[in-house]
């Protein structure tokens, strides 16, 4: 009996067997595939995490910078200080009850309106609002001694001595502004500066007021002076007080805080016959110390410092390696695929 072998039906099976076995490689190398990568992108968040160090403000481009919360604080300091000088404006340079009283209308309608037509369809940083508000604030504190300085009797001349020069304030922090490029606490720090440094003038002139007799002139021009030396000295330590804006209020807290600790503590030593030397000398510390400790005792509360030290060592710093994942083409399929990888040099120099 002769066998009969149907070549046709098994060149059909084994073309089969094959095109099974090479659909399952190709579902094979694809599951293989996707749980590498799966598994390079867990080992990724995973190292990720171990490495992860905050964000610091200054790390971060302008452009895309975290913090625009200035818009709010800038309005409320505008509205506030168009508050009280437009009224001052109206009721000096009018005579009718009307455009006197005008003022107490415009000046708020002006001081929360002009931050928000100015700065219309962008966002204001907290900086910003910051280094206006500062320089606003140098405008007004001039405007209102130049007169006396100037002996300006005239009301008149007084007003619009006072209104020109907080307009040019508001004017300078604008120009000034990206040239500055100051961070939050510096921006601060710079009004802290101008008000302990008239701070500073007005107790002087307490404590030497038994020896010398000052003119009214003279207290003007020493307090004017002082503040603007407590401005100038902090913005040449600016490097020292790039620091988060929540220390520069304990600071401002440490310093009137300390200037009340000091009077007490010069009341307690020289009890009721206490000189005006005496607790000026006292308060004067207590303002410095508590601005210090103000300073110091919240340097926890933020760990940069956008000025670095130069080319030194301390300015050198290196970082354990850390794991990468390099996208690529496979030339084979044409397919995307990850490769792991090792950065084993990182760090800052």
């Amino acid at each position: 009996m002769g066998m009969r072998v149907d070549f046709l039906s098994i060149a059909t099976q084994n073309f089969e067997l094959t095109h099974s076995k090479t659909k399952f490689k190709i579902y094979l190398r694809k599951a293989l595939n996707q749980l590498k990568t799966f598994l390079l992108g867990l080992i990724l968040i995973t190292s990720s995490l171990s490495f992860a160090q905050p964000l610091q403000p200054h790390e971060v481009p302008k452009d895309i910078y975290l913090d625009r919360s200035g818009m709010p604080e800038l309005v409320v300091t505008s509205g506030l200080t168009w508050s009280i000088v437009t009224p001052f404006l109206t009721t000096t340079l009018f005579t009718d009850n009307v455009r006197k009283g005008s003022g107490f209308l415009l000046g708020p309608i002006l001081g929360f309106s002009l931050p928000l037509i100015l700065n219309s369809g962008k966002s204001l940083h907290t900086n910003e609002a910051l280094t206006y508000n500062f320089f606003q604030q140098v405008g007004l504190l001039h405007g209102a001694t130049l007169p006396l300085i100037l002996n300006i009797d005239s009301q008149k001349g007084f007003a619009g001595i006072l209104g020109a020069a907080t307009l040019a304030g508001t004017a300078a922090g604008i120009l000034l502004n990206p040239t500055l490029q100051l961070s939050p606490g510096q921006a601060s720090s710079l009004t802290t500066g101008l008000m302990v440094g008239a701070a500073t003038g007005g107790i002087a002139l307490i404590a030497t007021s038994d020896q010398i007799n000052f003119s009214e002139r003279g207290i003007v021009t020493t307090i004017l002076l002082s503040a603007n030396a407590g401005a100038l000295t902090t913005y040449f330590l600016r490097d020292h007080l790039d620091i988060d804006r929540s220390r520069v209020i304990w600071m401002d807290i440490g310093s009137i805080l300390g200037t009340g600790g000091g009077f007490m503590l010069g009341y307690l030593l020289g009890g009721e016959n206490s000189s005006t030397k005496l607790l000026s000398i006292m308060s004067l510390a207590g303002l410095y110390s508590g601005l210090y400790l103000g300073y110091d005792l919240t340097e926890n509360m933020d760990k940069y410092q956008k000025s670095a030290d130069g080319a030194s060592a301390k300015s050198i710093q290196f970082k354990g390696p850390t794991p990468t994942v390099i996208p690529s083409i496979d030339p084979a399929t044409g397919q995307n695929s990850m490769t792991f990888g090792l950065n084993l040099l990182n760090g800052t120099w």
